[in-house]
Parts: structure tokens; sequence; C-alpha cells
């Protein structure tokens, strides 16, 4: 320990603590023989030193600190120096993963009187949860209510075999490309496929691929449901006119949100009969949207 005075006739002189006499019986005095407070002191046989501990804040001088500033140490300079506090120095993170100073975090951002910070381990979160970017899972992913997508468009394909005749006295054919009448001209024909999409989807449009090269005749594709009472109800129709030969005709649904519990859907494709193959179902789309992920 450093030395601070010197012993003199069994008494010790401190005047580079600006203190005048430390008497024989080990009390601090000063020049007037008042008793002066020894903290921080230690005496050891002819040693006086600053005990550990003995500096207190009160002690310290200002040194230009602010506002703010910490002690830290100037490898530069040599010695301790009041500066700035700077995010750096925490934990050995560069600032920017640190908060600006300026940033609140009250009530506002963090629940009082709950943990301010996500456990690695496993921890659970109240209110809404914005992400920006992608979020990966390892692992099941358990949502107690909606999990709601961005919208998506999706499409049901309907191959002709999927058709059926409702006409017992008709003679139809299919291959594997087509289906078409044989004979019969003059007669009403009608098919009909039944269709599902997932509960809570919206039938957005629908199109179908025909053939039509008869001058007289005309194939109308038509999409509807049966309701809870038994009423069948259409969604939208289109049809031919002309002889367009191989043609897309394409129709709206009227963005029909879909009950499964209380309607059955289908699609029906009609026209008078050639008595040949002048008029083919060749196939039939469905495109819908959902916001929710599929069952």
């Amino acid at each position: 320990m450093e030395r601070w005075g010197t012993l003199v006739g069994g008494c010790v002189t401190l005047g580079v603590l600006g203190l005048a006499v430390l008497g024989c019986d080990g009390v601090f005095g000063d020049s007037s023989g008042d008793v002066v407070a020894g903290d921080g002191i230690a005496v050891s046989g002819n040693t006086v030193s600053i005990a550990d501990a003995g500096v207190t804040a009160p002690k310290l001088h200002r040194m230009g600190a602010v506002d703010g500033d910490a002690l830290r140490w100037d490898d530069s300079a040599t010695s301790w120096a009041p500066a700035a506090m700077d995010a750096d120095t925490l934990d050995g993170q560069d600032s920017v993963a640190f908060a600006p100073a300026a940033h609140n975090h009250d009530g506002t951002y963090m629940p009082t009187g709950t943990d301010n910070w996500v456990n690695t381990s496993g921890d659970t979160m109240t209110g809404d949860l914005g992400i920006v970017g992608n979020l990966t899972v390892t692992g099941n992913a358990s949502v107690g209510g909606v999990l709601t997508l961005p919208t998506s468009t999706r499409y049901l394909a309907l191959h002709h075999t999927a058709f059926d005749c409702s006409e017992y006295n008709v003679f139809w054919r299919r291959q594997d490309d087509r289906l078409f009448t044989l004979e019969n001209t003059g007669t009403a024909v009608a098919f009909y496929a039944p269709f599902q999409v997932p509960h809570g989807a919206t039938l957005v449009s629908f199109a179908a691929l025909v053939r039509d090269v008869h001058a007289d005749y005309d194939i109308q594709v038509a999409v509807g449901y049966v309701d809870a009472s038994g009423n069948a109800v259409s969604l939208g129709a289109v049809g031919t006119t002309g002889t367009p030969d191989l043609t897309t005709i394409t129709g709206g649904l009227g963005n029909h949100a879909v009950q499964n519990d209380s309607e059955a859907f289908y699609v029906k494709a009609s026209w008078i009969s050639p008595g040949g193959g002048d008029i083919e179902l060749r196939r039939v789309s469905i495109a819908y949207t959902v916001t929710q992920p599929l069952p």
C-alpha cells in the first residue's frame, strides 16, 4: 500500500492528507486539536493507507463528468476517465444490437410486471405480433384461433369423364379427349358433374373447353348448387354462338362463398343433339380463392 505519512516521536504527520497530527492514541486531529474523522484511512504499524472500500462516491472528484457518464478505462491515456455510455461496450455487442436511448421501453412496448424478453427455451406472448420477412418453424406449429393467409387462387379441373347424362334414351360416347352425342337429332341432352371445393372458399369463375361446328345448335355450360331446401341455384352460365370450333368459353360465379354444410355444387353441360359429333365437351375448370390453409 502507498504510504501517506511518517512516524515522528511516536505520532504520524499527515501533511499530504491535509491533516496535521495522528495522536499516539490513534485518533486523527488537526492543528487546532479538533478531532477529524478518519474514514477510509487504515493504519498498520508505521504505514497509513486508504482502507479497502474506504473511498465512497462523495469522495470522488467529478473530473469533468456530465449527467449519464460512466467511469471507463482509457487505454491510450492509461487512466480512468468519465465518458458517455456506448452500446459497443456492452456484452461485446455492436451498437446496432441495442435500441437507441430515446426508445421507450415502458408498458407501451413491454407490459409491466412481466418478463421483458422471450426465453429461448419456451415462452408465451400475448397481443399482436407483426413479422416483416420469413418465419421459419422447426417442429410443429399450433394455432388456437384462425390462421389467415394472403388470398390465393386455386383451380379444380373436371375431365369430361366426370359427367353423366341425365337422359336414359340418348346415345352418347366418351373418348380420351371428348364427350359427344350420337343420333337422336334434335333431342335436348344434359350432362352433370358434381364438384366440391374447401368450405369457406370463394367461387370466382369457370372455363369450359368445348367444340362446336354445328350451324344450328350451340352448347351451354352452367355452374350451380342445390341449397338446404333442395332448390337448384344457378351461379353462372355461358354458351357458344355460331361455329367457333374448338374454343374456351368462360363465365363468372359472383364470388360466391362456399358453404358445404348446406350447398352441393355441380356443373351442367347441355345442348341439342346434332345427331353426330359436331358438339363436344372436353373439360371444365373452376377458379376459387382461399384465405385459410387447405384441409
